[in-house]
Formats: C-alpha cells, sequence, structure tokens
C-alpha cells in the first residue's frame, strides 16, 4: 500500500472543521488519495472536547463542498449507540476504540450496511496483543501515538515496537499513526511499518500547511 500522509482536525467549533477541510483538500490534486482525518472528542472517553455533531457533517458533504475523502476518529464512550449516526454522513471511514467498543460485530455491521471502512484503535498505554484478534475482521488499525486530546502532544515512542508486533503478525495490514508526527517520527514509524501517518500540529501550526504537507509526504515515500 502507498504510504499517505493524513491532515489531522481538531477543532472546537464546526467553522474551524470547515476551514481545514477546505485547506486539506487544496494539499493534493488528486483526489484518490486525498485524505482529512477529523477527530471526535466526547470529554468522557477523553478529558479533552471537540467539536463533534455529525448533522453538520453530513449537510457538508451532501452540499458536494468536500473535494477530498474523510475518516472520522471516534473518540467516544460507547460507539454502538452513536455510530450510525456519523455513518451516515457520507463519510469514507470511522474509526473507534478498542478500549470503548463493547460489540465489534455490530459496529462491522453497521459499517458494511453504508459501505463505510472500519478501522480500530488502540491508545499508547494499551496492549497490542489485544488486536491480534480482530486482524481478520477489521479494514486496518490505529494506533495512538499520544493519549486522546489536543493536538500539539509529543509521539510516545514505545510505540514503535507496537507497529512493529502488528506489522509481523500479518504483513497485509494497514497501520495507521496518529499523534505527535513530525518529520523525525514519521520516519521512525515508517520503518517500523506504519503506512498511513496522521499529522495535525506540524502541518496546520506551519506558517505554511500546505508545503508543510508535501515535505512529510516526502518524508515517507
Amino acid at each position: 500500500m502507498q504510504n499517505i500522509i493524513i491532515p489531522s482536525i481538531n477543532c472546537s467549533d464546526f467553522e474551524c472543521i470547515k476551514k481545514r477541510i477546505a485547506l486539506a483538500s487544496s494539499f493534493k490534486n488528486d483526489s484518490s488519495d486525498n485524505w482529512v482525518h477529523v477527530d471526535v472528542s466526547d470529554g468522557k472517553f477523553t478529558p479533552h472536547t471537540s467539536w463533534n455533531n455529525p448533522e453538520e457533517l453530513r449537510e457538508l458533504i451532501n452540499e458536494n463542498k468536500v473535494n477530498t475523502k474523510i475518516e472520522v476518529h471516534l473518540m467516544i464512550e460507547n460507539p454502538e449507540t452513536q455510530i450510525e449516526a456519523w455513518l451516515r454522513t457520507g463519510i469514507n471511514r470511522v474509526i473507534v476504540h478498542l478500549e470503548a467498543m463493547q460489540d465489534s460485530v455490530l459496529i462491522l455491521e453497521k459499517c458494511k450496511k453504508y459501505n463505510v471502512e472500519c478501522f480500530l484503535a488502540i491508545k499508547p498505554d494499551t496492549e497490542i496483543e489485544r488486536l491480534l484478534v480482530y486482524v481478520d475482521d477489521f479494514n486496518g488499525f490505529l494506533i495512538l501515538g499520544v493519549m486522546p486530546g489536543p493536538s500539539g502532544q509529543e509521539m510516545k515512542k514505545e510505540i514503535i515496537e507496537k507497529i512493529k508486533f502488528l506489522r509481523k503478525s500479518k504483513l497485509n495490514l494497514i497501520i495507521e499513526v496518529d499523534g505527535g508526527v513530525n518529520l523525525e517520527t514519521a520516519k521512525l514509524v515508517k520503518e517500523a511499518g506504519a503506512n498511513l501517518f496522521v499529522a495535525g500540529n506540524f502541518i496546520f501550526s506551519s506558517e505554511n500547511p500546505s508545503e508543510a504537507y508535501k515535505i512529510l509526504e516526502q518524508a515517507v515515500l
């Protein structure tokens, strides 16, 4: 699989979401592998609360105002009861957390109903071995390099060994890394076996986000 940089959008309001989706859409000409990653935090599963209104996103997508693929990272409690509202928005991929998930079969059935990819995520302090039972069920796996919360945290380097372990468990897995991704850490997690690299602070805190995206993209090719 081609290595892809995915801009991460972590906002407190929808105006910020819209602006950053529009900006990220301009980073690449080819929409086939142009993605954005939208963080949704409920203040319960995480200490941090972010924008979390699926109806606003649904309206934006239905108005054809999105020129990129969207993955939504649900850092929420009880994803089984809330996931369908997000699947109805028209997103391309949803990410749920192992630590919050109670019924993987239900979640996967709902994703199949809406033809939406489903990734399974873990926090950096969760045992990587807990993912092994799911390697044949989900479309991919996300390893958080930081604890769920605000953008700009430093990556916990212990996830390197977790990526290596997961890659050895099944060679064709899609492994995504989110949190603390910059020029140094992107190269480290790429060498460990990651395919997808979610970066927020490095891109959007730059004076030139488009250029920062391209520099990061070159680092993982």
